[in-house]
């Protein structure tokens, strides 16, 4: 195995598809003995358009509503991994961060 496949990163927006994801690269770590990085990111709130903005919520979420969706994300990661994974001793750790997804999954990589 060549430095490039000691590390899996599965990211999940908690979707079907993103389930998906997940189960398979668990499945390949298995088979293969890597660490699989499970990734969410959270993404920054955008400032409403002022002549919609009475469409929608009004504001950024509060430092409290912000900490209640990592933890909340957090908390979603963990139940994705496989029962099975965790007796087998495979190393999984998981990463809620803030931003694009594109820019999380490539800080993570």
């Amino acid at each position: 195995m060549t430095a490039a496949h000691r590390r899996i990163v599965a990211a999940t927006d908690f979707s079907e598809a993103g389930d998906l994801t997940v189960a398979q690269a668990f499945d390949v770590a298995t088979a293969a003995g890597t660490e699989v990085v499970l990734v969410h990111a959270v993404d920054p709130p955008v400032a409403p358009n002022p002549l919609y903005a009475h469409y929608g919520p009004v504001g950024a979420p509060t430092a409290a509503q912000e900490a209640a969706m990592r933890d909340a994300a957090e908390d979603a990661l963990a139940k994705r991994i496989p029962a099975a994974a965790r007796e087998r001793g495979l190393h999984v750790r998981t990463e809620v961060r803030s931003g694009p997804a594109l820019d999380v999954i490539l800080a993570v990589v």
